[in-house]
Formats: structure tokens, C-alpha cells, sequence
């Protein structure tokens, strides 16, 4: 996860609202929803803001809730639509999503200690197809309304396309350059935290079995 999507969410966590880290010659990624030319950074009205005004927007699954989901219960949904674990490993699972999610090839979801979701990802991975990562924003859009912040030039460099639904879930739709491989990553902000302290102490942990191995051997 970049740097800049994480002060992101830091700032969220903060009560506060922060524009991305600008990045030099970045124009907007407002292109993907209108022919005009945009200006160089947007900030788009809100899901709740959108046409779906009036109509809380919560980010779910497979039926189920993001903000209280498990590993038990997402494993269970997830069983029933016949997806296939590929991989479960430190707080981490991992499925085949093709069948799941059009033009998608893997779902990984992050857990806390505790097995609450802190954070899910689908990659959907391409070669040169700079118009894909606006073909997976305009699905969001379509279930969540307008993003909350566009970054980015569709046609060319990194772009992201960035969600604040009512129950605090965050929804970010990205790709890096020069690959062209689009990200749609669902984050539960204090979860996610959570998960990250945990990952940050296997590190550390790591690190010390390392360095006394090689102490060993000295």
C-alpha cells in the first residue's frame, strides 16, 4: 500500500480530511466520468451526496457487512460461492477470484488477531490497458455513487479513485505505473491499524531470529 494512501487514512482516523500527496505533473482523473477536460485535481461530491442521497451506503460482500465481518463468517460466504482458498498464511487468506469478480484474478483478505476483516483486496491484473482501472471505478460507482476524491490520469501515470462510505469502511480503486494492474481494496481504518501493528511485530519478531542465526554463525 502506498505511503500517500495511508496518510490518507491516518487523516480519516484523525477526524480530518486531507488531500492526497501531490505528485508533479498529476492531473485529474476526472476524465473517466466525463469527456471534458478536468481540472488538475478533483474532489467529487460524496456517495452519500451523489443520487444515492438519503440512502445510508454501507460496503458489503457477499451479503455481508465489511465494517463487523470475520474470517469465519467471510470463509462461510465465500465457501458457498464455490471460491477456492488458495492460500492462508499470517492473518491473510487468499482465493481465486475469477469466478467471483469479472477481470479479476485474486482476492486477498487481511484479518486482525482476533479474526475481525481489517482490510479486502481484488487485483485485477492487465498489460497496457490504461482504461481498465476507469472500468473498475465505474462498477464502484455504480453500487456507491461519485468518489470522494479522483487523483491521477487515466490515460497515463498512477491514478486512484478514493471512498468514505457511512460506516467508515474506505474503498479505493488504484493503479501504480507503469503496470497497468488495477487494485479495488476495501479498508476498515481501525482494523486495518490494528493489522498493521500486528504485521510491523512479526517483522521485528523476524528480525531478531535473523540476527541471532547470524550471530551464530559468526
Amino acid at each position: 500500500m502506498r505511503c500517500d494512501h495511508w496518510l490518507w487514512v491516518l487523516a480519516l482516523l484523525c477526524g480530518c480530511r486531507t488531500e492526497p500527496v501531490p505528485r508533479q505533473g498529476a492531473r485529474s482523473a476526472e476524465s473517466a466520468w466525463s469527456v471534458a477536460a478536468p481540472p488538475a485535481r478533483t474532489r467529487e461530491p460524496s456517495a452519500a451526496a451523489s443520487s444515492t442521497a438519503g440512502v445510508r451506503q454501507v460496503a458489503e460482500l457477499f451479503g455481508i457487512s465489511l465494517a463487523t465481518a470475520t474470517q469465519s463468517s467471510m470463509r462461510r460466504a465465500l465457501a458457498e460461492k464455490g471460491a477456492a482458498l488458495t492460500g492462508s498464511s499470517g492473518g491473510f487468506d487468499t482465493y481465486d477470484s475469477q469466478r467471483l469478480l469479472e477481470g479479476s484474478k485474486e482476492l486477498e483478505l487481511g484479518y486482525t488477531p482476533d479474526g475481525s476483516l481489517a482490510r479486502a483486496k481484488y487485483t485485477f491484473p492487465s498489460f497496457m490497458d490504461t482504461a481498465q482501472v476507469a472500468r473498475v471505478a465505474a462498477l464502484v460507482k455504480q453500487k456507491y455513487g461519485s468518489p470522494a476524491e479522483a487523483e491521477g490520469d487515466v490515460d497515463l501515470g498512477e491514478v486512484s479513485f478514493r471512498w468514505l462510505l457511512d460506516d467508515g469502511v474506505l474503498v479505493a480503486v488504484r493503479r501504480g505505473w507503469p503496470s497497468t494492474t488495477t487494485v479495488l481494496e476495501y479498508l476498515h481504518p481501525v482494523n486495518a491499524a490494528r493489522l498493521e501493528e500486528e504485521l510491523s511485530r512479526q517483522r521485528a519478531a523476524q528480525r531478531r531470529d535473523s540476527f541471532r542465526r547470524q550471530a551464530d554463525a559468526l
